[in-house]
């Protein structure tokens, strides 16, 4: 009974020895150095030649090219308004009245100013004519007492010749004066056509219509406010001149050209994509953010839009064909290096890529990298060395 008893411990010993070895094998069996034992399928392809289509993309804001501030020309109050926002106004269609009683004094004092001018200048064309009669009979009469003269010196004494002669002469100065001061009437009467010209069109303005076919994007007072020159009260947009005006880096200006298709996506809805063709190509690149500017018409407008709201822009440039190209998910990251995993002896290795551009097809061209035309493996779940069996697809 003794002997049984200390043979006990030493079962037990060799049973926990045995359970231990299991669970390190156990261990073993689902760790890490499985990756050199199992053999696992990947999805693979093969880097090629392909015809890309970059897409440029920038971002921007709506923006009309035509659009006008609504106001008075002058301090007035508002006596009506006949539009608000959201409103569609055809070119003619009165939008606003203005309190015309000051304006209609000052047409009433324009013309009537008119009017004294153009009598002015009447009554001094008649002075003028009558001084150019009186000039020239007193010419006539000076020349004939010079005749006479010369003819028989004792017909007429000289100082009587002197007198007709001076009377010549000073009648020549009253002419230049009355045509001095018939110019100086024309010239009164010229601004005071000018003045009653500027009281006209005020009075005008004091009905404001639209001086085109707009929508009416803002409206800043209503009757009984004042509008003045700085203070306007409708704000009227073409809705036809609306376009996109995008923001992109200095890098991609070559790529764009005036007729290129983009995609416009309006923050108000991103889920329905706008198509729009290239319009202008600002060349002024801003000197901090190194960004230069391009216009975007666009094809169609949604039904809810707003002046300045933010737009993504998507440009389609023409394909451009590299020699070799991978599906960009076969593309891995190794902190800040960019790489893909390839089979070699049956086994994952990783290597560092160089990248060129990629397209809206989720391709991207490899500049350097890969020799040859190795089988590319799907980066999911893969590590070094890993034992690979190649899955390869087309692309």
């Amino acid at each position: 009974m003794a002997a049984v008893l200390a043979r006990e411990p030493g079962r037990r010993r060799v049973l926990a020895s045995v359970l231990a070895l299991m669970l390190v094998v156990a261990g073993i069996g689902t760790g890490p150095w499985v990756r050199w034992v199992q053999l696992h399928p990947v999805a693979a392809v093969r880097p090629g030649p392909a015809r890309l289509h970059p897409g440029v993309r920038g971002a921007g804001e709506l923006i009309a090219s035509r659009q006008v501030e609504l106001g008075s020309p002058v301090t007035l109050r508002v006596r009506a308004i006949r539009a608000d926002i959201g409103d569609h106004v055809r070119e003619g269609q009165l939008l606003m009245l203005l309190d015309a009683d000051e304006l209609d004094a000052q047409w009433q004092a324009a013309r009537e100013a008119h009017r004294s001018a153009r009598q002015t200048l009447a009554a001094a064309q008649q002075v003028w004519r009558r001084a150019a009669l009186t000039r020239q009979q007193a010419e006539a009469d000076a020349r004939r007492a010079d005749d006479l003269m010369r003819q028989d010196p004792d017909a007429i004494a000289a100082r009587e010749v002197e007198a007709l002669g001076s009377a010549a002469r000073v009648a020549q100065l009253d002419t230049d004066i009355a045509h001095a001061q018939m110019l100086g009437a024309r010239h009164l009467l010229g601004q005071a056509e000018a003045q009653a010209d500027a009281a006209r069109q005020k009075l005008r303005q004091t009905a404001l219509r639209a001086p085109f076919d707009a929508l009416v994007t803002g409206r800043h007072c209503s009757a009984g406010d004042l509008a003045s020159p700085t203070r306007p009260c409708l704000t009227l947009v073409d809705v036809g001149s609306l376009k996109a005006r995008v923001r992109f880096d200095e890098s991609v200006l070559s790529s764009l050209r005036p007729g290129d298709v983009a995609q416009l996506q309006l923050r108000s809805g991103p889920e329905h994509p706008i198509t729009a063709r290239l319009e202008i190509v600002h060349r002024a690149v801003d000197t901090d953010t190194r960004e230069f500017t391009a216009d975007f018409r666009p094809e169609t407008l949604p039904e809810r839009w707003a002046l300045g709201e933010r737009v993504t822009a998507l440009v389609h440039v023409r394909e451009h064909p590299v020699d070799k190209a991978l599906p960009a998910r076969f593309v891995s990251s190794a902190g800040a290096r960019r790489g893909a995993w390839i089979e070699r002896d049956g086994r994952a290795h990783w290597t560092e890529l160089r990248l060129g551009m990629s397209d809206e097809r989720q391709l991207v061209e490899i500049q350097q990298g890969l020799d040859g035309a190795p089988l590319v493996l799907d980066p999911a779940g893969l590590a070094p060395g890993m034992r690979v069996r190649p899955l390869e697809q087309a692309w």
